[in-house]
């Protein structure tokens, strides 16, 4: 009887793990990891330009112009809106992969902010000079 519980137990164990690979390779065959980072800090990116740099008395253009922006940035990335919502519901589902996909896309607009401030000194300098 114990031998029965603890191979029931043990198939479901991997069938559940083989659930939990098969999830990472579904998402990588809509959308690869590294792609998604690119397309969410593209994301990130157009969304604080439409929120910061946009005039507010523009609210109707900002408005208007927002699904065309959008639409550039799938075009861009060669992907639909479709596909992206797939995959990032495909890879939401896993807290750890789009925890690591987020810390990513932080990452490298903490480094394009580094970089650009960067840049900002040396103007700077080269101007006192």
């Amino acid at each position: 009887m114990k031998q029965g519980f603890f191979i029931i137990f043990l198939f479901i164990l991997l069938f559940l793990s083989c659930d939990l690979l098969d999830r990472s390779s579904q998402c990588e065959r809509i959308i690869e990891k590294d792609k998604m980072i690119e397309i969410l800090t593209d994301m990130y990116l157009l969304e604080a330009y439409i929120h910061n740099e946009l005039d507010i008395k523009a609210f109707h253009k900002k408005r208007d112009t927002t699904p065309y922006f959008y639409a550039t940035l799938f075009n861009k990335h060669d992907v639909s809106k479709d596909v992206f919502d797939k995959a990032f519901h495909c890879y939401a589902s896993d807290r750890k992969e789009i925890d690591y996909i987020n810390e990513e896309v932080i990452n490298t607009i903490s480094l394009m902010h580094s970089k650009e401030s960067q840049k900002e000194v040396e103007q700077k300098q080269n101007e006192d000079q």
